[in-house]
């Protein structure tokens, strides 16, 4: 009869165990949950410094390195550097005279520079081209002939 007594009470005694440590399981993950939230809430584009267009053309993050028209391809080609890589963007908007095109997130096509030198191509014969990164005003160059 004592064993019997004895098996309960350890039984008892191993649920309160298994009942602890999974409360200690569920605080340790919604604490990880909550800390993930808050910090991609934080680090999200719409509260970063970056944002603010003098800021982000004090730093150029991007600039161009040469735009011209190829008569050979009938393509205006642009190359871009990316200078800074700390500045997040989400948006490229290349305006060739009157028509835009842009390049952001959510295209699947066209991928924003994230390091080094890249050429974009467009089958556009313009004059003029002006560069936004980020919806912010960067640069306007005169295209010429390659």
């Amino acid at each position: 009869m004592q064993n019997l007594k004895q098996k309960h009470l350890n039984k008892k005694g191993l649920s309160n165990l298994i009942a602890s440590v999974l409360i200690i399981l569920l605080s340790i993950t919604a604490i990880a949950t909550l800390s993930t939230q808050i910090f991609s809430l934080v680090n999200s584009p719409t509260l970063s410094p970056e944002t603010s267009c003098p800021i982000l053309l004090s730093k150029q993050p991007i600039q161009v390195i040469k735009t011209c028209y190829n008569t050979e391809t009938s393509e205006t080609e642009i190359t871009l550097t990316r200078n800074n890589q700390n500045i997040k963007i989400s948006q490229l908007s290349f305006l060739l005279d009157e028509e835009s095109f842009s390049c952001g997130e959510s295209c699947g096509t066209c991928q924003i520079l994230q390091t080094g030198t890249e050429k974009y191509y467009f089958d556009k014969d313009a004059n003029q081209l002006t560069l936004f990164v980020n919806n912010c005003f960067a640069i306007q160059k005169t295209i010429e002939n390659c």
